[in-house]
């Protein structure tokens, strides 16, 4: 990218592959930058899990399309997640928050540990 004029340098490309557009440039020091903003909108709710029915993260009937980031918090005491419906074994503590990437292929599940419990969910 050091071989670029500052009139290239300037311009912006867009790198498109599937659903998705990106746009790189180059920065000042002469590396190749570029920007994922996340502008597809968002989704999100509460939801419940009855124990002994792990629920999937999900706000609607299927994974939101083109979904970069999932976030969760626990509403209440006894939650755990995992990425299939057969083990859900990492602990989330009352009112966490988490937030990490997670395409429309990651699977994010939830299970309660007694009775009932919620956990505020959403996609981006």
């Amino acid at each position: 990218m050091g071989d670029l004029s500052q009139i290239e340098a300037s311009q912006s490309v867009k790198v498109a592959g599937g659903n998705e557009q990106h746009w790189a440039g180059v920065s000042p020091l002469k590396e190749l930058v570029t920007a994922d903003t996340l502008d597809n909108g968002g989704l999100d709710k509460v939801l419940d899990v009855v124990s002994g029915l792990p629920e999937e993260l999900k706000v609607g009937i299927s994974v939101k399309e083109n979904r970069k980031y999932v976030i969760f918090m626990a509403l209440d005491t006894g939650l755990t997640f995992g990425f299939t419906s057969l083990s859900q074994s990492i602990p989330i503590f009352k009112n966490q928050l988490i937030m990490f990437p997670a395409g429309v292929n990651t699977e994010i599940w939830f299970a309660s540990s007694a009775g009932t419990k919620q956990v505020a969910i959403g996609e981006l």
